[in-house]
């Protein structure tokens, strides 16, 4: 089934989710805490990166929403597993990560 702004409403609720996009947050916050310093907007973007490590949930809850929403996971089929209690999407680790890279700056305020 086709994402909608409702199924990926309920998406970015689900308890599962909200846990992979952490893992994937603490992925990508690696990556970041060991870039150059002299990257543009590194010290924007490394404070994001500690929030993700020190509180991985929590950044995932906040910006579930926004991810869920985004080009990839809007691509992607989304529907409700009533054997598995949750809302799953087919879209990969790949393709969330890939958002989370692309949209880290906007994350982070830069």
């Amino acid at each position: 089934m086709a994402a909608t702004t409702d199924t990926q409403m309920a998406l970015a609720a689900d308890d599962k989710f909200i846990r992979r996009l952490a893992a994937l947050f603490n992925l990508e916050a690696q990556v970041v805490i060991a870039e150059a310093t002299n990257t543009p907007n590194h010290p924007i973007r490394r404070q994001l990166a500690q929030a993700c490590i020190t509180n991985g949930s929590g950044v995932a809850q906040q910006f579930a929403l926004t991810i869920a929403l985004s080009t990839n996971l809007m691509a992607a089929n989304t529907t409700y597993d009533f054997i598995q209690l949750a809302v799953v999407t087919d879209a990969g680790d790949p393709a969330i990560r890939s958002e989370i890279v692309t949209l880290w700056n906007g994350l982070a305020g830069v």
